[in-house]
């Protein structure tokens, strides 16, 4: 069994140590369920021209106005991460 899962890639302030520092935040857009790796792979190709259809930018550019989406393959559905806030140490 495999996910094809979609994530909207943001970067979250993480506060005011050191001179600002930031996190990558994944929020869960979609999961589709895929019984065979050469159908979830299949399946990736097509979810990544629907959602990315736009070229989105990649969180690190300057140009940058939102969140960036990638569709990766995995064994679980997608969840929105990090679960906890990082702390700064």
């Amino acid at each position: 069994m495999y996910y094809v899962n979609v994530y909207e890639v943001d970067r979250g302030y993480g506060g005011p140590e050191e001179g600002g520092w930031w996190y990558n935040i994944g929020i869960a857009k979609d999961s589709v369920k895929c019984f065979t790796r050469k159908g979830a792979m299949r399946k990736r190709r097509s979810l990544y021209g629907r959602w990315n259809e736009n070229g989105g930018l990649p969180v690190h550019s300057v140009n940058y106005k939102g969140g960036e989406f990638i569709v990766c393959v995995e064994k679980e559905k997608a969840q929105d991460y990090p679960i906890e806030r990082p702390r700064y140490e």
